[in-house]
């Protein structure tokens, strides 16, 4: 988009530092800016921004055509800084780099996670623009995990961006951008936000994800990679403490799903805790027989 490589020039004439700006009410992922057309020169990072006098709330959507008129970024609700962390673009693209930057915003419905902006550039191509896009996050830059890291998340050759939202001990979850080579940009896709402690697949276009829960318990999915690009659950391994037994006792379940998301129980049964390791084999020989069932070997 033109309107944000000529905006990014002009801001390089005021510092040699990124802006950090709110994002879209209708997509809290991507980015939005806003003006006064009653005589405004500054670009707002929010519509309802505090130094505008109430009778011009709220501000509009800057158009294109006005971007390189407008002043500046509005010192209130538009942070200048240099960004935090850099990532550069896999294998097959390597001359991408994501430059994530801190921001003042809030989301409501991020609740109290930090709201990170991406700015992207092409380092063979200066002029190439991308969509700046947001993220919620719990971590900072000197977390267990990169706060943003290219990946090619549907194999379809080109790389995706996963940002990091939280990080525990054993567990982590993520927002994703899938690019897309129609329009060259990078868009929110929420498919792929159950993912944790995940293995990719490209050759037999599969995900495992493990979810976490004890030393001997969690949650084993396995994921299609469609032709549409989207991960389907087709199977689920869960190793869990019962409800129904007060936790005292262990359920073991797997699933399986044909395309249309029907499931078929293919093991349901209760175990004692495991009091040692052969029980814990004993148990986990049967279930992953089934779970892994058909796959390639590789796929463990």
């Amino acid at each position: 988009m033109k309107r944000f490589a000529t905006f990014l020039l002009a801001c390089m004439l005021l510092s040699a530092c990124g802006y950090a700006f709110a994002q879209s009410e209708q997509d809290p992922y991507t980015l939005r800016l806003y003006y006064n057309p009653d005589g405004g020169q500054y670009i707002h990072a929010d519509a309802n921004c505090t130094s505008v006098s109430a009778k011009f709330l709220p501000l509009q959507p800057l158009p294109d055509e006005l971007l390189a008129r407008m002043k500046a970024p509005c010192p209130y609700c538009a942070e200048i800084m240099a960004p935090i962390f850099s990532a550069s673009g896999s294998e097959n693209m390597p001359n991408l780099q994501a430059d994530v930057y801190q921001t003042t915003l809030s989301v409501p419905e991020w609740e109290d996670n930090r709201v990170y902006r991406i700015h992207i550039t092409d380092k063979d191509d200066p002029a190439r623009a991308f969509t700046d896009l947001l993220f919620p996050s719990m971590e900072g830059v000197d977390g267990l995990a990169p706060l943003l890291r290219f990946e090619d998340m549907n194999f379809d050759g080109y790389p995706d961006l996963k940002t990091l939202r939280s990080q525990g001990a054993s567990n982590e979850s993520s927002t994703y951008f899938l690019y897309n080579p129609t329009d060259g940009q990078f868009h929110h896709e929420p498919a792929f936000r159950t993912l944790s402690n995940y293995t990719l697949y490209p050759e037999h276009k599969l995900i495992s994800s493990y979810l976490h829960d004890s030393a001997s318990t969690g949650v084993h999915s396995l994921y299609r990679v469609g032709e549409d690009g989207l991960p389907m659950l087709f199977r689920e391994a869960s190793v869990l403490y019962d409800e129904r037994s007060n936790w005292e006792k262990i359920r073991v379940t797997v699933v399986s799903y044909d395309p249309a998301g029907a499931e078929t129980i293919l093991l349901d049964e209760v175990w004692e805790r495991f009091t040692d390791d052969a029980d814990f084999q004993a148990c986990a020989q049967k279930w992953e027989g089934l779970f892994y069932e058909g796959l390639p070997e590789d796929v463990r």
